[in-house]
């Protein structure tokens, strides 16, 4: 039997003695009725959104938004971007030059040989057959072209909108330029190669001309454009 007497919980068990026990009261009085509403508002004000401090709301609060853009870094990416544009328009405009003239290899103005033909005193020669090695450099040089302005076009593209579906521009851009720069590495290293050996001297005799120096300095440009792409396209703002 269990009863409650002035405040206090009397039990009744068998073979024992009623034992009283202290009614414990959590809330003071005075609140005791209002407990529940003041419940009930905690509630909804935690699903209205006023949640209480959480570690995961202390992290959103010290770390930004990945998607926040600083307006003070926004002219720094505005510059890199013509930056950009600047080197590969000029990388491409070095590697047309070098394969549209045929200033390959000089020798005092007296021999003259490049992609397309070849001239000893003015007199000129078309490749037949053409010999493999000047079909490779041409092959990698077009290649070279053809993704350079794949960066140029993306690169452009890229200051209307950031993303071609779930593809970076910038990321397209950077890669482009490093396929270019590869391609035309690729290109003149095989032309290198071979001119030193058909001419059967050393490397550092042969009288390269400037064409050939124009497509060597396309290379490190075509570079140097895909790593400030992809310092672009790792930045915040993008």
């Amino acid at each position: 039997m269990v009863g409650e007497l002035d405040g206090e919980i009397y039990s009744d068990k068998p073979s024992k003695r009623l034992v009283p026990q202290r009614k414990v009261n959590l809330l003071p009085s005075g609140l005791r009725g209002n407990f529940l509403p003041l419940a009930i508002s905690s509630t909804l004000s935690v699903g209205a959104g006023n949640r209480p401090d959480t570690p995961e709301r202390e992290n959103a609060l010290c770390f930004p938004d990945p998607g926040y853009s600083d307006p003070e870094i926004l002219p720094a990416m505005t510059f890199f971007r013509i930056l950009s544009t600047i080197l590969v328009l000029l990388s491409l405009l070095l590697l047309m030059i070098a394969l549209g003239f045929d200033f390959w290899v000089t020798d005092n103005s007296s021999i003259q040989i490049g992609l397309w033909k070849t001239c000893i005193r003015s007199v000129c020669f078309q490749y037949s057959p053409v010999p493999g090695y000047i079909d490779a450099t041409r092959a990698f040089l077009f290649l070279a072209l053809i993704a350079g302005f794949l960066s140029l076009f993306a690169l452009i593209a890229s200051i209307f909108r950031s993303h071609l579906g779930p593809v970076a521009l910038t990321l397209v851009s950077a890669v482009g330029s490093f396929s270019a720069g590869l391609c035309a590495m690729i290109a003149l290293a095989v032309f290198t190669g071979e001119v030193a050996k058909t001419s059967n001297v050393p490397l550092g005799q042969v009288p390269f001309g400037w064409s050939f120096g124009l497509g060597w300095a396309s290379f490190p440009l075509f570079l140097i454009t895909g790593a400030v792409m992809m310092f672009v396209q790792k930045s915040p703002s993008s």
